[in-house]
């Protein structure tokens, strides 16, 4: 006799089975969040490298001195005798990932949304029903299931999990098992259901285009059917309702075609007369209301198609003007509004017939999203929020947009770039970027907030009397003057008047200049290719090579220490110059590669130096102070830490590394940006503080790049500006998208010996002969399964077939939504068992990893994973629980 295997969800029980049958119980489900961050995170340890040999203070060699009045004068270009420089207006472009049937999504016409408790996204189409949108794939349903009709115009979610749907042709409510429908026939005054809205007290209340319903879920169906209706007779202008919306304080308030009101019921119950006229407090005479939604504040915002009316009750409560109206001249993309909702920020958003605007609450301005900016249509009449902070934008023929906040935003030459490629970028003393391009010369951009109506990119080129228009490197010194390079031109200044160029006839080192730099003295630090280092003190350069002791001659970055030493960044390692000597460091004194890209320093003194292929090393601040007083290290301490991708970097690459005001360290790579979070740890243990994040296109981010050393540079607010292979970057690490919950996990489907199976069809085999039939009100749970386990209905052979295989399976009961069977037992002939489940996440659900076990099978959890199947095979007699991390 096979003994029985159980997957039980309480204690086991035990069963007479016959001899033949092995017993197994159904998997308990154990959802455990691992972390809700949107972006890969590790915590690994740094390596250090051994040092194998010493370095040695090198006494500088007598450096080659020029004076410019020893030499031919410089060339001076007077700007006022070109061309001034070309204005382009500065767009700016999301990346808006698009859903659309392609990937699942019912209709590409969408006409509302909504997210329910379990994170989920459901998106109501205009004519093929409705999608449920989990991060892992759609599941449409439409009529064939059950539903009352196919364009759906809104959709809830009551106290009890039921989801409701308002549609043109009634009303559905679907309990994660089947369809209930109401129609006129139960009482609703008008089938095209508008909106529907559940109180705090648990009323469901529908607009319709005959009036307003209210669905008393406490009592019984009377004669006149489920519903009370509310017309003119109650106080409503007209029959037809709009929008619903409870405000903070319970109230609830109604749009209607000829304004707004409130319900009031104490009114109601002395009078009759339900509603309260609020049409002329908020200025709303004579207008269309299309939507309300109201903000943290307390006040309301009504949609119109004149524009947005923000009513403040508190204000006409002291007399003062309550309604305030904007329209395009305030700067909303279009008047006719569609959708409106508040984001968590507090920022309140309104879809129109021409794009998306933003009304930012810190400065009262908004900000406009077309296609321009990356939307996929510009007709928005849905906006839905996800629990990463994601918006999702319901469109008319294009599907949804989603947008992920502007933490990465995108400049090329369509939003006024001259050219894609930026090569360096700095900021000047009144905080406008600029930005040194491949081929198209110098552009500066005057404002580094986007949505501003006013900024804009001025480009300076041969025109504008610029030597050359191939900019590699650019800084503005103490006085605002900009100082750049450009291919083989020598180097330039440019006052805002006229430009100067020094080359090698002026004693610069080497004409080909890669790098500049300013150090407390005013110096300005030339780096050259193959060429070695000219500093330039207003009146001669002072030239090192490696004749004086620098490790290599082609220069790719400076940095001055807090004690005044230059710290220089070489394609053959690094060098310190303490103004009199040299320290020289290779892969002999533990480098993990000799060409190096960068260097800087940390708020706490450690020095950081990016690489061409061996990732970041750091040299801590201790172990700095005692190279450059030139005392020794204790025997067997390692000067360099490396941190490469075995430890988590995003690329060993390294272009760029900035600090920024909250102590992050953010690393540019050739594969985007990785971000220590807290800044370096002090323990030795791991990198960051606390932890590691990488930003770029394989955990959902438009990056794809960091292109050039001089190309990273942060501004006064702390927003990285990088140049990549393909556009300009603005990277807000503070404006990242989180999950604010952990995703929530299911077992979506269960197969038994790698066959589909409709638990419904094995549940009701034997309870009814007619188990597939339908109600009057509803369709069969039979149905609706086999639609979405098949696709289609089952033919009655195929049902047949099916319910005799598993005919010896038993269960107790089966899920709601995702109908699996609870406390599953299987006859031994069934003994392999796989599991289809998801963490839903519906912004990056790619960074959404597993862990599993089925206790009393496996030992060990689960190898780390992003498949969400798991599989299990000729399984023992016993009982089983499986369990589920994401």
């Amino acid at each position: 006799m096979n003994k029985p295997i159980r997957l039980t969800k309480g204690k086991m029980q035990n069963h007479c089975i016959t001899d033949f049958i092995f017993l197994i119980s159904l998997l308990l489900i154990a959802p455990i969040a691992c972390g809700p961050d949107n972006v890969q995170k590790k915590d690994e340890a740094i390596t250090t490298s051994d040092t194998i040999v010493a370095p040695v203070a090198i006494k500088s060699g007598i450096p080659a001195i020029h004076r410019l009045d020893s030499c031919p004068p410089p060339k001076i270009v007077n700007l006022s005798n070109y061309l001034p420089p070309v204005n382009r207006p500065a767009g700016f472009f999301v990346n808006m990932p698009n859903f659309n049937t392609e990937q699942g999504l019912a209709l590409s016409s969408i006409l509302c949304g909504f997210k329910d408790r379990a994170g989920n996204l459901w998106f109501g189409t205009s004519g093929n029903g409705v999608s449920k949108y989990n991060g892992k794939s759609f599941t449409n349903y439409n009529a064939s299931h059950g539903l009352i009709h196919n364009l759906i115009n809104c959709i809830t979610e009551d106290k009890k999990g039921n989801i409701w749907f308002g549609t043109w042709g009634g009303v559905s409510k679907y309990d994660g098992i089947s369809f209930e429908n109401f129609t006129t026939e139960q009482g609703l005054p008008d089938n095209d259901v508008i909106r529907i809205l559940e109180d705090a007290i648990g009323n469901i209340w529908l607009s319709t285009s005959s009036g307003l319903a209210k669905l008393d879920t406490k009592k019984k169906e009377t004669k006149h059917g489920m519903f009370f209706n509310y017309t003119e007779k109650q106080g409503l202008p007209d029959d037809r309702a709009g929008d619903l919306f409870e405000d903070n304080n319970g109230n609830l308030w109604f749009a209607t075609s000829n304004g707004v009101f409130k319900y009031n019921p104490v009114e109601e119950a002395k009078s009759g007369k339900s509603f309260v006229n609020y049409t002329q407090s908020a200025g709303l005479e004579g207008k269309v209301v299309n939507n309300i939604t109201g903000d943290k504040d307390g006040n309301l915002w009504f949609g119109t198609s004149e524009g947005v009316f923000r009513y403040n009750p508190n204000e006409e409560e002291t007399g003062k003007k309550a309604f305030n109206n904007f329209t395009t001249t305030d700067g909303l993309v279009n008047n006719f509004i569609r959708c409106s909702s508040v984001d968590r920020e507090g920022n309140i958003w309104f879809g129109t017939r021409e794009g998306v605007s933003e009304y930012r609450k810190k400065d009262s301005t908004f900000v406009n999203f077309t296609t321009e900016q990356g939307l996929a249509n510009n007709t928005v009449v849905s906006i839905t929020e996800d629990n990463s902070g994601s918006l999702w934008f319901g469109t008319l023929g294009g599907g949804l947009s989603r947008y992920d906040g502007e933490c990465i935003i995108g400049f090329t030459a369509k939003q006024g770039l001259p050219g894609n490629v930026i090569y360096t970028s700095a900021i000047d003393n009144t905080g406008n970027l600029w930005f040194g391009t491949e081929d198209r010369g110098i552009t500066e951009y005057q404002k580094d907030e986007i949505g501003t109506k006013e900024k804009s990119f001025f480009n300076y080129t041969t025109a504008q009397g610029l030597p050359e228009n191939y900019i590699l490197a650019m800084i503005f010194d103490k006085d605002g003057s900009l100082w750049f390079c450009s291919g083989s031109y020598g180097l330039s200044k440019f006052d805002g008047r006229t430009i100067i160029t020094y080359t090698t006839d002026q004693g610069l080192v080497n004409d080909r200049v890669e790098c500049l730099y300013e150090d407390t003295e005013g110096n300005i630090w030339i780096g050259t290719y193959e060429g070695g280092v000219s500093k330039f003190d207003g009146t001669s350069f002072t030239n090192y090579t490696t004749k004086q002791g620098l490790v290599h001659n082609t220069i790719w970055d400076f940095h001055e220490d807090k004690n005044g030493n230059i710290w220089i960044a070489t394609r053959g390692g690094l060098s310190i110059f303490n103004g009199t000597s040299f320290i020289n460091f290779k892969k002999e004194q533990g480098l993990p590669d000799n060409k190096l890209s960068i260097v800087t320093e940390d708020k706490t003194g450690n020095i950081l130096i990016g690489s061409w292929g061996g990732g970041l090393s750091i040299i801590r601040k201790s172990i700095a102070e005692k190279l450059t007083q030139n005392l020794a290290l204790q025997p067997g301490v390692a000067i360099f830490e490396n941190f490469t991708t075995n430890e988590g970097l995003a690329n060993d690459v390294v272009y760029g590394i900035l600090e920024d005001h909250a102590g992050n360290i953010i690393i540019g790579t050739n594969l985007g940006f990785t971000v220590l979070k807290g800044g370096l740890d002090t323990t030795g243990m791991k990198i960051a503080k606390e932890g590691v994040e990488i930003y770029n296109q394989k955990t959902g981010y438009p990056v794809k790049d960091v292109s050039n050393n001089c190309s990273m540079v942060i501004d006064e607010q702390g927003i990285i500006w990088a140049g990549t292979g393909d556009k300009l970057v603005r990277f807000d690490y503070k404006s990242v998208q989180r999950a604010t919950v952990p995703p929530k996990v299911f077992i979506q489907n269960i197969k038994i010996n790698n066959e589909k199976i409709s638990w419904y069809n094995l549940q009701w085999a034997g309870m009814k002969k007619n188990a597939i039939a339908e109600t009057r009100n509803s369709t069969s749970p039979i149905i609706i399964d086999e639609l979405n386990v098949f696709g289609r209905k089952m033919r009655s052979n195929e049902r047949d077939t099916m319910i005799s295989k598993f005919k010896n399976v038993r269960f107790e009961s089966i899920r709601k939504f995702y109908p699996i069977p609870e406390n599953l037992v299987l006859p031994y002939a069934c003994n392999n068992i796989s599991f289809d489940f998801v963490g839903i996440e519906t912004a990056r659900p790619f960074m959404v990893h597993y862990q599993y076990m089925l206790k009393g099978y496996d030992k060990n959890w689960s190898p780390v994973t992003n498949k969400t199947t798991a599989s299990f095979g000729n399984i023992s007699g016993g009982n089983y629980t499986f369990m589920l991390k994401a």
